[in-house]
C-alpha cells in the first residue's frame, strides 16, 4: 500500500476568499483536511462573513470525524440569521454522523423542507397524463455526479434490467458519459440529459417537457444535492432513493424507497415527511466490480486476528472508538486496520492514535491506510482483514458490500433509524443476521464466537462471494422487477386520486 501523498503548504496566487475556498476544496477532496482547514480559516480572516468558507470549514470538520464540532458551528450560524440551502444541507448531513436524537434530526429536516418550499417558484402544472393503469411509464433519475462510484454500482443493475416495454428511462446528470457507456446502460428509446448548463428552473422545465411520471432523487442532502428541483415539483410523483439515508424534509417528495429491515413497519415512519415505499426484500442491489480473488484467511498465517474498516472516516464516531477499543482489549494480540481518504492527513492519523491510546490501545496495534484511487488496489486491502467492523450510528453501505464480496464477514450493532439499520438490511438479505448485535456486550460476544473457530471462519471466507452471487443483493433482474412493481403501485394510486 502506497504511503499517503505529502502536501506542502499551498501558495494561493490570488489572495481572495474565492481563491482560498477553491484551493481548500481541492485539498479537501484529496483528503488533505488540515491544509484545507487552514485555507478556509484564511478566507475567514479576510472576510469573517464569508458563508461559503464557513460551510466548507464545517464540511472539512465532518470529514475529519468531528461532526459535533461542525454541528455546533453550523447551528450557531443559523441562530445568528445566516441561511442558505448549502448551510442547511451540510448541517443535516452532519446530523447523520453524530449521536443526535432522531426527533431533533427530523425537526431539522422539516424546517429546511419548509424553507425550501417557500423559496421555490413552483410552476402550476395539472400533469395532463394518460391515466391508463398499465401504460408505459416515464421514470426520471436525478443525480448530478451520476457515474461516480459508488452510486453507479447500485443504480447500474437497475438501468440494465428495466423492462423497456413498460418503462422509458430518463437520466439527468451534469456529467457527460462516453457513448459506449450510454449504449451499455440505456435502451435505444431512453434519454441521457446533460443538465450542466441548466439552472434549477431550467431543469424543472426540462423535466416537465419530458413528461416524467415518476422523478427519483438519488442525492438528498449530499454534496450533489438537487432538492431545489424537487421543491418545484416538476413531476406528479416524486421519490427519494439510494443516495441519502434520511428524510429529505420536503413534502413535495412523496415516497422514500426502502425495505422492512431498514425501516420496520410502525417503527420509523414518524421520522419521514415521505411515505415509506418498502420493497419486498432488499432496497439495495449491487453490481460487483472487477475484483481480485478471495484469499485464504489472514489469521491462519499471521497467528492473530485482524479487524478492519474502510468506511468514510466521518462515520468513525466516538462510539466506534469506544466499541473497537473494547474489542481489541478482549481479543489478545488482535489488530485493527483503518483505511479512509481522511487518513491521508497526518493530523487525523495522530488524533486517531490518540483516541485509541486514551482507551488503552497502543499504536502498534493500529494500521492506518490512506484511500487509493484504484478500485482493485482498494479491494485488495481486505486480503489483510479477517473480520470487518461496521460503523455506528451511520452504517456503511458500499464498504459492507465490498467486504462481503471479498469474503470478509461484517459485524455491527443495529440501531433505531434507517442509517443505523442498513447493515442489518444487507446481512439479513444475505442470510447472516447472526452478525448483527443489539448491544455492545452482544457485539463483543458475537466477535469472540466468530473467531473462536478459525477453520470455520476460513470456510466462511470462501463461500461469501458465491452466496452473494446467488442472492437478491446482486440479482439485478429480480430486484428491478420488485422496484418496477412498486413504481406501478404508486402510479395506480396517483391515477386513482386524480
Amino acid at each position: 500500500m502506497p504511503a499517503p501523498p505529502k502536501y506542502r503548504s499551498q501558495r494561493v496566487k490570488s489572495q481572495s476568499t474565492e481563491a482560498y475556498n477553491k484551493q481548500g476544496l481541492r485539498l479537501k477532496r484529496d483528503g488533505a483536511l488540515s491544509e484545507a482547514i487552514a485555507l478556509f480559516e484564511r478566507a475567514l480572516q479576510l472576510d469573517p462573513e464569508d458563508l461559503s468558507a464557513q460551510i466548507n470549514l464545517c464540511g472539512a470538520y465532518v470529514d475529519q470525524g468531528e461532526s459535533a464540532k461542525a454541528i455546533q458551528r453550523l447551528e450557531k450560524l443559523l441562530a445568528s440569521g445566516a441561511t442558505s440551502s448549502s448551510l442547511w444541507s451540510t448541517l443535516l448531513m452532519a446530523y447523520n454522523y453524530a449521536d443526535v436524537a432522531p426527533e431533533r434530526v427530523f425537526e431539522g429536516h422539516k424546517t429546511f423542507g419548509a424553507m425550501l418550499t417557500a423559496e421555490a417558484c413552483s410552476i402550476p402544472d395539472d400533469y395532463r397524463r394518460d391515466k391508463s393503469p398499465q401504460r408505459r411509464l416515464r421514470i426520471g433519475y436525478v443525480l448530478p455526479t451520476f457515474q461516480i462510484y459508488p452510486v453507479a454500482h447500485f443504480l447500474e443493475p437497475v438501468l440494465l434490467a428495466h423492462d423497456r416495454s413498460r418503462f422509458r428511462i430518463y437520466c439527468y446528470s451534469n456529467i457527460p458519459l462516453p457513448e459506449q457507456t450510454l449504449r451499455r446502460i440505456l435502451g435505444p428509446d431512453d434519454h441521457w440529459r446533460d443538465i450542466s448548463a441548466l439552472g434549477v428552473d431550467g431543469l424543472a422545465t426540462r423535466v416537465r417537457n419530458d413528461e416524467i411520471d415518476i422523478l427519483v432523487d438519488l442525492a438528498g442532502h449530499t454534496a450533489t444535492r438537487m432538492l431545489p428541483l424537487f421543491a418545484r415539483r416538476p413531476a406528479p410523483i416524486q421519490a427519494s432513493y439510494l443516495g441519502y439515508p434520511n428524510t429529505t424534509g420536503l413534502t413535495a417528495v412523496d415516497y422514500k424507497i426502502t425495505d422492512h429491515f431498514a425501516d420496520p413497519s410502525g417503527s420509523t415512519e414518524r421520522y419521514y415527511t415521505e411515505q415509506l415505499l418498502r420493497l419486498p426484500n432488499s432496497f439495495l442491489c449491487y453490481r460487483p466490480p472487477s475484483s481480485p480473488p478471495v484469499n485464504p484467511l489472514p489469521a491462519m498465517q499471521n497467528g492473530y486476528i485482524t479487524f478492519g474498516s474502510c468506511n468514510n472516516f466521518a462515520k468513525v464516531s466516538g462510539r466506534c472508538f469506544d466499541l473497537w477499543a473494547r474489542l481489541l482489549k478482549s481479543i489478545d494480540h488482535s489488530r485493527l486496520v483503518l483505511k479512509a481518504r481522511a487518513l491521508v492527513d497526518a493530523a487525523v492519523c495522530r488524533r486517531t492514535r490518540a483516541e485509541f491510546a486514551a482507551r488503552g490501545i497502543s499504536p502498534e496495534r493500529l494500521e492506518l491506510l490512506p484511500w487509493v484511487p484504484d478500485l482493485t488496489q482498494h479491494l485488495a486491502t481486505y486480503h489483510r482483514v479477517d473480520v470487518a467492523l461496521d460503523t455506528l450510528p451511520y452504517n456503511g453501505t458500499t464498504t459492507t458490500f465490498e467486504a462481503l464480496w471479498m469474503g470478509v464477514p461484517v459485524i455491527g450493532i443495529i440501531g433505531a433509524t434507517h442509517h443505523a439499520r442498513v447493515g442489518h438490511s444487507i446481512l439479513s438479505n444475505l442470510g447472516h443476521d447472526e452478525w448483527i448485535a443489539e448491544t455492545p456486550d452482544q457485539f463483543l460476544q458475537l466477535a469472540e464466537r466468530l473467531i473462536s473457530d478459525l477453520p470455520q471462519l476460513a470456510d466462511v471466507r470462501q463461500v461469501l462471494r458465491p452466496q452473494m452471487q446467488h442472492s437478491l443483493l446482486t440479482n439485478g433482474a429480480a430486484f428491478t422487477r420488485n422496484l418496477e412493481a412498486a413504481c406501478r403501485d404508486i402510479w395506480l394510486a396517483w391515477c386513482a386520486r386524480h
